[in-house]
């Protein structure tokens, strides 16, 4: 009896030391294959420096998000993501429906990247995700019925685009973007997110810029200048390179 006892003693410290080793280490295993998901399913190499899941909330957050390039796009960054975070809303999910209380997604660098075959590595990857070859696997099973249900509190800021051509390398255009922490609420549609951007654009003025050190946000010159302010404009695009500001292209009012 003693003798069971005993065993019984030890196999029950050890549980308890596994189940320790599987909280402290759940972050590491799941971080491990989403690494490996992604890679098996995508074709391109990924990095995180931090992966870190609720234990009782279903939260998820991730930091130093890299997503790279196949040889075929010169293997360069595709995705900078310096910080996301998500916290989905259980009671809607039990319901049939996919919902974010938050979701902050600081996109620092975007790199669309034209091969020598003419082909964009942006469209691939958009054309691999749509034709369904990617698919979550977590080991959980996830309702065929799910709706997406929209964001309570979206939190974007999003740094540059790059685009450049492996077919002509001189070519090189950067389009500094400059959101930073714009909130929006109850995002349900792509034209719910993507209106308020653009229109936050055009009120800054959008600039792209050629050459290897473009960006930043095109100067609206003042009314008073009058003709010096046009010069000033002038020697401005000569100094740093070819710029469109959509917002001095628009008609005059009569």
């Amino acid at each position: 009896m003693r003798f069971l006892m005993r065993w019984l003693i030890r196999l029950f410290i050890l549980g308890v030391i596994l189940l320790v080793a599987l909280v402290l280490l759940k972050d590491v295993l799941l971080k491990a294959f989403t690494e490996h998901t992604i890679r098996t399913q995508t074709g391109l190499e990924v990095t995180m420096a931090r992966f870190e899941t609720g234990l009782t909330q279903p939260r998820l957050t991730i930091e130093g998000l890299r997503l790279y390039n196949t040889a075929e796009f010169g293997g360069s960054p595709l995705l900078d993501v310096p910080d996301l975070h998500a916290e989905c809303d259980m009671a809607a999910l039990r319901g049939g429906r996919f919902r974010l209380k938050l979701l902050r997604l600081n996109l620092a660098e975007l790199n669309i990247v034209e091969g020598i075959n003419g082909r964009t590595n942006v469209f691939e990857l958009l054309g691999l995700l749509q034709s369904g070859a990617v698919r979550p696997q977590m080991g959980v099973p996830v309702p065929s019925d799910l709706n997406f249900d929209g964001i309570e509190t979206l939190n974007l800021s999003v740094g540059r685009v790059v685009s450049t051509s492996l077919r002509s390398p001189d070519k090189r255009f950067v389009f500094d973007v400059g959101l930073r922490n714009m909130v929006l609420t109850n995002v349900k549609s792509g034209d719910d997110l993507v209106a308020p951007i653009i229109r936050t654009l055009f009120q800054r003025g959008i600039s792209f810029m050629g050459g290897p050190s473009g960006g930043g946000i095109a100067p609206m010159p003042s009314r008073k200048e009058g003709a010096s302010g046009g010069e000033a404009s002038k020697r401005l695009g000569t100094a740093t390179g070819p710029r469109l500001n959509t917002m001095t292209n628009l008609p005059a009012k009569r």
